[in-house]
C-alpha cells in the first residue's frame, strides 16, 4: 500500500506550494542584467541580511527529513545525540571560529579558499573533494521516494522528475533565487510538521503517554552503542568543511551577521528536531511502517485530515528541496569555478556556474539509484571527503599556514584515499577508517608544523 493517498484538496496545496516557491525563485531579481557577475548570482552580491542569512542557513540545512524516519524506526531516541547535538556545537564553534573570518577574507569557494592559502595543486585536490561532498543525491533519494508516494510513479522516474524542476530556478538565478524560494520554504516546513504533532497528539495522547508506551526507543546509547553514536559525531565535522556553511558565510552582509546567523540557526534546528523527531516517534509506536524512510508518511496517512495532509506534503517537500537546491548551488560553483574555470586558467563565469549545477543533478540522480540509502550516502560522502579536507581548510585560517604550504595536495589527498580504500578493499566500518584517517591528518599536519616552525 502506498504511503500517502490525498485528496483532489490535498493535491491542490501541494502543487500551489510547489510553485509558489518556484515562482518565487524565478520572479526575484537575479542580477541588475544579462551580464550579473558571478558574485551577484552565486553569492546573491554578498548583501544576505541577518533574516534571510537564518532562513536560507536553515532551510538548507536541515534536508534529511526522511531520513530521521528511518534513524528513528532503527535506532530510536538516540538520533538526537547522532543528527542533533553533534551538529549543534559544530555549528557554534564554526560561527564563533571560522563565520566571520570568510567574510573578511571576501573568499567564495572552499577550494579557493585552498589554492588562496596552499598553492594550485592543492586547491585542485580540494575542488575534487568538494565535488563529492557537495553532491545532492541524498536529497535527491528523498525527493524522489516522495514524489513515489504520493504519485506511485516508478522512483527513477520521480526522482528525474522532481530533480529537474527543483534545478530550474537555481540555474536562472543563483543564492538570490534559492533564497527567495526559502522564504516559502520555511513557513511550509514548520507549519507542516506543527501539523502533523498536533494531530497525533490528538489522535494518541500527549508526550507522557507516547513515552510511557515506547521504552526500547528511548534507550540511550539504545542499539546504536555508544561507538555508533561516537562514529555520528565525527561525521558531523563534515559541517566544518560544508560549502553551504561557507557560501552564505560568504554572502553575509557584515562578519558579524555571518556569526549571528548561524548562532540563531542552530536555535531555529533545535525546534525543528523536536517535531521530526517526536513525530518519528508516534509513527514508529502507533502505525505500521512497513519501509521505514516512509514513518512520516505513514504518520501522516493515519492522523492528518484533507488540507493538513496537502500542508504537511507541501512542508516535507520544502525540507528536501530546499536542502537539494542549496547543494545544488555550490556544486554549481565547484565545478564552474574551482573545476572548470580555474583549470581553464580564466575568471569564475556565470555559464560555468549553470554548467555545474547541471552535472550536480545528473550525478546525483545516479548516485541516488546505485545507493538508495539515506543514511548509506551521508556516511559515504561524509567519510571519503572530511578526513582530506578539515585539517588544511581549519588551518587556512590559522597563523601556522604558511607552514604549511609544501606537500598541502599530498597531506590531502593520502587520508581520503585511505577511507576509500578501506571502505572498498577491508572489513573496517567506515567511520573507524575515517577517524583513523582524521588521527592520521592531524599528526601529520601538526608533524609538519613542529618541523617548520623554527625555519625562517
Amino acid at each position: 500500500m502506498m504511503p500517502l493517498q490525498l485528496e483532489t484538496i490535498d493535491i491542490v496545496i501541494v502543487l500551489l506550494s510547489l510553485v509558489a516557491a518556484a515562482a518565487a525563485g524565478v520572479f526575484t531579481r537575479a542580477g541588475k542584467n544579462a551580464d550579473a557577475s558571478f558574485a551577484d548570482v552565486a553569492l546573491a552580491g554578498r548583501r544576505l541580511t541577518l533574516p534571510l542569512f537564518v532562513i536560507t542557513l536553515v532551510a538548507t540545512w536541515y534536508g534529511a527529513v526522511l531520513g530521521v524516519g528511518e534513524f528513528v524506526h532503527q535506532y530510536g531516541i538516540v538520533v538526537l545525540l547522532c543528527f542533533g547535538v553533534p551538529y549543534y556545537l559544530a555549528a557554534i564553534i564554526y560561527a564563533v571560529t571560522i563565520a566571520p573570518r570568510i567574510r573578511q577574507t571576501l573568499g567564495t569557494t572552499i577550494p579557493e579558499r585552498i589554492a588562496d592559502t596552499y598553492g594550485t595543486s592543492a586547491g585542485r585536490v580540494a575542488a575534487v573533494l568538494v565535488f563529492i561532498v557537495t553532491s545532492p543525491a541524498p536529497y535527491v533519494l528523498m525527493a524522489g521516494e516522495l514524489l513515489h508516494a504520493v504519485t506511485g510513479w516508478d522512483v527513477t522516474l520521480a526522482t528525474i522528475v522532481i530533480t529537474t524542476i527543483s534545478m530550474g530556478y537555481v540555474i536562472k538565478g543563483g543564492l538570490r533565487s534559492d533564497v527567495a524560494a526559502n522564504v516559502v520554504q520555511i513557513v511550509l516546513m514548520y507549519a507542516g510538521f506543527a501539523l502533523l504533532l498536533f494531530y497525533a497528539m490528538q489522535q494518541f495522547g500527549g508526550i507522557g503517554t507516547l513515552v510511557a508506551s515506547q521504552t526500547q526507543r528511548l534507550d540511550v546509547p539504545g542499539t546504536l552503542g555508544w561507538s555508533g553514536i561516537l562514529a555520528w559525531w565525527i561525521i558531523a565535522l563534515q559541517t566544518f568543511i560544508d560549502p553551504n556553511f561557507h557560501q552564505r558565510a560568504a554572502a553575509a552582509v557584515t562578519p558579524t551577521t555571518a556569526r549571528r546567523g548561524i548562532l540563531v540557526s542552530v536555535l531555529c534546528w533545535m525546534v525543528f528536531d523536536i517535531l521530526t523527531i517526536t513525530t518519528a516517534l508516534y509513527a514508529v509506536t502507533y502505525v505500521d511502517v512497513p519501509r521505514p524512510i516512509d514513518a512520516h508518511l505513514y504518520l501522516a496517512q493515519a492522523v492528518l485530515p484533507p488540507v493538513a495532509k496537502g500542508i504537511f506534503v507541501g512542508g516535507i517537500f520544502a525540507a528536501i528541496l530546499s536542502t537539494l537546491d542549496g547543494y545544488a548551488i555550490v556544486h554549481g560553483m565547484t565545478v564552474g569555478r574551482d573545476i572548470i574555470d580555474a583549470w581553464r586558467g580564466r575568471s569564475a563565469t556565470v555559464a560555468s556556474f549553470r554548467i555545474g549545477i547541471v552535472i550536480a543533478g545528473i550525478a546525483a540522480v545516479i548516485m541516488s539509484v546505485a545507493l538508495p540509502s539515506v543514511i548509506g550516502l551521508f556516511m559515504s560522502l561524509a567519510g571519503y571527503t572530511v578526513p582530506g579536507l578539515l585539517m588544511p581548510l581549519v588551518l587556512s585560517y590559522s597563523r601556522y599556514a604558511p607552514l604549511l604550504v609544501g606537500g598541502a595536495a599530498i597531506r590531502m589527498v593520502v587520508p581520503s584515499v585511505a577511507v576509500i580504500a578501506a571502505d572498498a578493499l577491508t572489513d573496517v566500518a567506515l567511520p573507524t577508517a575515517m577517524l583513523t584517517a582524521l588521527v592520521m591528518s592531524a599528526c601529520w599536519h601538526l608533524g609538519v608544523i613542529y618541523r617548520r616552525k623554527g625555519r625562517p
